[in-house]
């Protein structure tokens, strides 16, 4: 999500971006009803034992409500329902704004009715004249705002240790610093624990109510007392800060733990043994796989079976930006805007952001790393007024930390609002930290001429300077009724499966007519598409207002994430725009023929997954089938992206992209510029844009290529203390 990439050449090395439509065999738009058009509900979500709250109540707010639907008396799924065949009963009827199918549930985005008082109400769902009931699952509460209890769950196993990867890789710093800017960013009211797992697991503070800065210090105080050492134990570290939300966290607000860690689990107890009692609560896990090593398929599992979101930062650095926008995340606010940014020492860097009419409450926030580093956040509103941190206003609440800071704007103004970041201080710093790493006997050789066993002392210098500025993360999350949800088909994937992705965009009802943009992070570059409306996208119903599309090229094994940028007009007219995110593991998959293509990859499109058919090009389109995979284009379609030109001859002769109609995003289509004599590799030299022509030259057109850096694998750095 926050990764530095470097931009390489897109002519030669663009990232495969292809649509559902061209893959009706897979996904496409909404499947019919069943052939008995009969089913039986399932509620999977809000339940008695993980019930939701949903404001006060006689002002609540939307809610999602997960259901399952099988045929009467068989395991087959329903599919091809909409909003029209739910009835959702809270009390009296609720609601329904949006229903959105994927591969094993419908969720249902639904505004709870008015209640006489606040309590715990009972959840009845009728489809196809069947109905399921959840008691007590929903839960109407007099407060103003939402607040949450959460244990972040840290990692200080041995591999932590500061220069434990490679000299200069500072993961627990970096983690302490990052957990310190989530703390800065709660509010009063909220709850904050800390737990540390090596070895064993350890409550380094316990769940307390935030009244104040002394809580928070407290709070901060315990994360920077950790110290690396020892084994990964995961689950203990789940295991025990659940408790803690279970023995002392508050029955009226939400619970989330945030995990981070940067290893595979070798301790007992395993996760596999603790997370069933914890989904069977109402606690939300967020989890952060920090480097290459991480145990990524297991952290995404995590946060996937409790509803929560899963996080892959590629390197120690981008742990700042993600923690600034999880804030935001696990109190269940929007966010309007979060981006990247570099200031240099004694200047200034701006970011213009759009609040529109619907937010209740806005908080700006900024975050950076390092010791001895300031910045300063002065905020300029639509009107021209100044916001700054000796503010009077009594609807402005300005919060300073080590490496953060943020106002929280109650009934904001609407329009254009300027962050002003200014760099106070940027210090030079430079290090020497003693190491220690497990080597071989016989490599080793002590820095004093002492023989030891299995050690290798070294010292390495970090060495960062002012000219190079200092990098922050900006993020603006609100409160608002108007909201994005994005989903992906299913919680897990394999090498060969379209990734699909639909997005709903509402206030009252779905918003039709907005623009949905994703940009994608495989294991080894970047790009963007859009997302449609259109009915053709794996989207449902044309002009429905859920937006849909899927990427293909997924034969990397790893993490790929998707950050959405959404844009329109209300149904009150008001311009909005809204990013969100969403990320899944994709994993290795049987081939049983070892012809180089998934079985499920060939099934999919009716190839035989028993027989080497690699070299086969059914199409005849100059792409032999195993090409076709590599290329996330369809074996049986000779112009996947319907531009005109085989994809054989994009590949092999034009070196454009197969799965995208206009390669160079200039406005025409690939087939229009070769048979025109015009470069498809050339923006600049594009006459015009083509009908059908995906992007158009606009901003969901944009194409890229990364590498990525990783850390080599840790060095046994157990004993590391």
């Amino acid at each position: 999500m926050f990764s530095s990439f470097k931009i390489l050449c897109y002519c030669a090395l663009s990232i495969a971006l292809a649509t559902v439509a061209f893959f009706s065999v897979s996904v496409g738009a909404s499947s019919e009803k069943t052939a008995s058009s009969t089913g039986t509900p399932n509620i999977l979500s809000p339940t008695r034992s993980a019930p939701d709250l949903v404001g006060k109540p006689d002002d609540p707010i939307k809610t999602s409500i997960e259901v399952e639907l099988k045929t009467e008396g068989g395991d087959t799924l329903v599919t091809g329902l909409t909003g029209g065949d739910f009835t959702v009963t809270i009390g009296t009827t609720a609601h329904i704004v949006s229903c959105v199918e994927l591969a094993d549930k419908y969720v249902l985005d639904v505004l709870p009715p008015n209640q006489a008082a606040a309590g715990l109400y009972d959840l009845k769902v009728t489809a196809l004249g069947e109905t399921d009931t959840e008691t007590e699952a929903i839960h109407y509460a007099e407060t103003t705002r939402s607040n949450v209890d959460v244990v972040q769950v840290i990692d200080r196993s041995g591999s932590m240790a500061d220069g434990c990867y490679e000299p200069g890789v500072y993961y627990l710093r970096d983690a302490k610093n990052a957990a310190g800017i989530f703390v800065d960013q709660m509010q009063t009211g909220d709850m904050i624990g800390v737990v540390s797992f090596s070895n064993s697991a350890r409550v380094d503070y316990g769940i307390t109510e935030i009244t104040g800065s002394a809580v928070k210090t407290e709070a901060q105080n315990a994360i920077d007392s950790l110290r690396a050492y020892g084994s990964t134990g995961i689950g203990a570290g789940l295991r025990d800060a659940q408790a803690e939300l279970t023995n002392n966290g508050a029955a009226i607000h939400p619970w989330a733990l945030i995990l981070l860690s940067d290893g595979q689990e070798n301790r007992s107890p395993y996760v596999s043994t603790v997370l069933p009692d914890i989904v069977s609560t109402k606690t939300k896990i967020f989890s952060v796989a920090l480097g290459s090593y991480a145990d990524q398929a297991l952290l995404q599992d995590i946060a996937s079976q409790t509803n929560g979101q899963y996080y892959l930062s590629p390197t120690e650095k981008e742990l700042a930006g993600i923690y600034n926008s999880l804030a935001g995340q696990v109190a269940g606010r929007q966010t309007l805007f979060s981006e990247e940014g570099n200031v240099q020492q004694g200047s200034t860097d701006e970011k213009i952001v759009d609040v529109d009419p619907s937010v209740k409450e806005v908080i700006f926030s900024i975050s950076w790393s390092g010791a001895g580093n300031d910045l300063d956040l002065t905020l300029k509103d639509p009107n021209g007024n100044i916001v700054d941190s000796n503010t009077t206003d009594p609807n402005v609440s300005f919060t300073s930390g080590t490496n953060s800071e943020s106002y929280a704007i109650s009934s904001p103004a609407s329009g254009k609002w300027t962050m002003q970041i200014f760099a106070g201080t940027i210090t030079s710093v430079t290090s020497n930290i003693p190491l220690s790493v497990l080597r071989d006997k016989t490599t080793w050789i002590s820095s004093n001429g002492d023989t030891a066993p299995d050690i290798k002392l070294w010292s390495s210098t970090y060495s960062k300077t002012s000219d190079a500025g200092l990098e922050y993360s900006a993020a603006v999350t609100a409160d608002t009724p108007l909201t994005v949800n994005t989903y992906l088909d299913k919680s897990s994937h394999i090498q060969g499966d379209p990734i699909l992705i639909k997005v709903t965009i509402a206030d009252l009802q779905t918003i039709k007519g907005a623009t949905a943009k994703a940009r994608v992070t495989t294991p080894s570059s970047t790009g963007s598409f859009l997302l449609y409306d259109d009915g053709m996208h794996g989207d449902a119903a044309a002009n429905d207002g859920i937006y849909g599309n899927a990427f293909t090229r997924t034969t990397e094994v790893g993490t790929y994430s998707f950050d959405m940028e959404t844009a329109g007009a209300s149904t009150a007219g008001d311009d909005f725009s809204r990013v969100s995110y969403a990320s899944t593991y994709v994993s290795g998959a049987n081939d049983s023929d070892g012809d180089g293509m998934p079985d499920g990859w060939e099934s999919n499109f009716g190839l035989d997954p028993t027989l080497d058919d690699s070299a086969n090009d059914p199409d005849a389109d100059g792409l032999t089938n195993i090409q076709e995979y590599q290329n996330g284009t369809n074996p049986f379609n000779d112009h996947t992206d319907s531009d005109n030109l085989a994809d054989g001859e994009e590949v092999n002769t034009h070196s454009t992209d197969p799965t995208k109609q206009d390669t160079d995003c200039g406005g025409e289509n690939d087939g229009s510029e070769v048979a025109n004599g015009r470069n498809p590799l050339d923006p600049d030299d594009d006459v015009s844009p083509s009908a059908g022509d995906e992007g158009g030259g606009g901003a969901g057109c944009f194409i890229a290529t990364a590498t990525f850096s990783s850390h080599v694998e840790p060095h046994a750095c157990q004993n590391v203390e």
